[in-house]
């Protein structure tokens, strides 16, 4: 329903698009996509929107940079382990 309020085909498609780089260019790729929507679905919170807009419209809000930001120092922590193991 958001793609097509959007006027786009496929929401997914600039993840896909950069992680198909990411394979062909050798260079790793933190994917939050799938991950934030599994913890928003089971948290039954927003990671977009603010008190004076609607939720889950327009940037991240504090919830949603606070996630990606653990996330993102988990991925990291596991790369740099792997690149000490190697």
């Amino acid at each position: 329903a958001r793609a097509r309020s959007l006027g786009v085909a496929d929401l997914k498609e600039p993840q896909r698009r950069i992680i198909a780089s990411a394979q062909r260019y050798g260079f790793p790729v933190i994917d939050l996509l799938e991950p934030m929507q599994e913890i928003a679905h089971q948290d039954r919170v927003f990671f977009h929107g603010f008190q004076n807009t609607q939720p889950a419209t327009g940037h991240w809000n504090d919830i949603g940079h606070a996630t990606a930001g653990k996330l993102i120092a988990q991925e990291l922590a596991k790369l740099l382990k792997n690149k000490h193991v190697q």
